[in-house]
């Protein structure tokens, strides 16, 4: 009898700490959503505003992007090379839907719906929607970068976008 009270002592334990734990972890889990969040506005701010160099340290060294389309790069030359004659092109548009976050210690994922046009002085504009799925890894210094950029074009997703601009 006493080794049952001992392990019901211990679950009833466990189960008071991890229930307090899960609590206490939600607002830094909302906190880290938000920050991941801000990552990927961070990138759009970038790269609509034609900032090579503020694109560039988003990306964590290892990146792999595949864009739709488009062979699999491998690490920031790659990338950098690949955006370097699209950033600054044109006026892009850039609308994000973002339908998931989920951060899991130093990795986070982010699953959205993108529209994107760009409107070229010289050439028809160029239109595209899609999703978009972001893995991100968290740096030593706690930055969110990304590590893995998946886009695609879906018939699900259609213009407009949610703001109303489109072809």
């Amino acid at each position: 009898m006493q080794r049952l009270n001992a392990v019901l002592a211990a679950l009833t334990l466990s189960l008071l700490v991890t229930g307090w734990a899960a609590r206490a972890d939600t607002p830094a889990a909302e906190t880290e959503a938000a920050r991941i969040e801000a990552a990927a506005y961070a990138w759009i701010e970038a790269f609509t505003a034609g900032d090579l160099d503020a694109l560039m340290t988003l990306y964590h060294p290892e990146v792999l992007v595949a864009l739709n389309g488009q062979p699999a790069m491998r690490g920031i030359d790659e990338v950098r090379e690949y955006f370097a004659p699209r950033v600054g092109m044109g006026e892009p548009l850039f609308e994000l839907d973002i339908e998931r976050i989920e951060v899991t210690g130093d990795e986070a994922h982010l699953l959205s719906a993108y529209w994107f046009a760009l409107d070229l002085p010289d050439a028809p504009a160029y239109f595209e929607t899609g999703r978009s799925l972001l893995l991100y890894r968290r740096d030593a210094g706690g930055r969110w970068l990304i590590y893995l950029d998946i886009d695609q074009q879906t018939p699900d997703v259609q213009w407009p976008s949610p703001s109303g601009f489109g072809p």
